[in-house]
């Protein structure tokens, strides 16, 4: 669906209440012309005033319709007086915090967090070529979605809110790199097998340097970039050579292969 022909929120069915949170109400929604699951958001009463809404309804009515296969699409948001509703496309899965909580069932495996982050950051970088940023990135906000394992990342748009709530100024392009540096460097603690364990020298040497904020990326696409040649200098053809061990079944996901936690998961709804 393109942005030109994003739906209005009189176009969406409404469904059952999900969750109420400090700032939202959660509803079910459906999306016109095939019913097409989405999540409504509508900003608790005296959460907002009128001029915030108008901010917020400037700065998340520019993200509507923005595409991007890692990225949750919005797909309309109207404010009134108050109030403010948000309606985005549903994605079916856990959310990274939801994994990372499972700890007892072991990390990810660091081949697959630091895909994970580079595909966040494609995402993102998307966002901010509109000149705008996410604002809110954060285990919570990052869903893997079931079937194909892939990071999506939800609630464009409502970061704003929540910074209005709070009294704080709008988001900047720096704080979103900054949150991909923190997941990053958290998803590492994973190790090779999602128990622990020494990097691998690439991701090593890239965890050192992102922790040295005069020498990380400056852009989604070149951090992006650098998790993904780090990646690549993991391939056995990058390798000195080795025994190979005996072939395993196709993973879902690269790195994968024997994810101890599960692929799909009722949906977790993020304030």
């Amino acid at each position: 669906m393109s942005e030109r022909h994003s739906p209005t929120l009189a176009q969406i069915e409404i469904g059952e209440p999900i969750a109420e949170t400090a700032l939202f109400r959660v509803v079910e929604a459906f999306q016109p012309g095939g019913g097409r699951p989405a999540v409504l958001k509508v900003t608790q009463e005296g959460v907002l005033d009128a001029g915030a809404v108008a901010r917020c309804l400037t700065r998340a009515g520019r993200a509507r319709g923005l595409k991007h296969p890692h990225l949750a699409q919005l797909l309309a948001v109207e404010g009134e007086g108050d109030a403010l509703a948000f309606v985005a496309e549903r994605v079916d899965g856990p959310t990274l915090e939801q994994i990372l909580s499972e700890a007892d069932r072991g990390w990810p495996p660091v081949e697959a967090g630091a895909r994970w982050v580079a595909q966040l950051a494609r995402a993102v970088d998307i966002v901010h070529a509109r000149d705008l940023t996410h604002g809110a990135i954060r285990p919570g906000t990052v869903l893997i979605e079931g079937g194909t394992n892939a990071a999506r990342l939800v609630d464009l748009g409502t970061a704003c809110v929540e910074r209005e709530a709070e009294g704080l100024p709008p988001a900047a392009p720096g704080d979103d790199l900054e949150a991909l540096t923190g997941l990053f460097i958290l998803l590492m603690q994973g190790g090779p097998t999602g128990k622990g364990g020494a990097l691998p020298e690439p991701l090593l040497g890239m965890t050192a340097e992102l922790r040295d904020a005069g020498r990380r990326p400056r852009s989604g696409n070149a951090f992006a970039a650098a998790i993904e040649a780090g990646l690549a200098a993991l391939q056995p053809s990058a390798r000195a050579p080795e025994t190979r061990p005996a072939p395993r079944p196709a993973a879902r996901h690269p790195g994968l292969a024997e994810a101890p936690w599960p692929v799909v998961a009722p949906l977790v709804v993020t304030a």
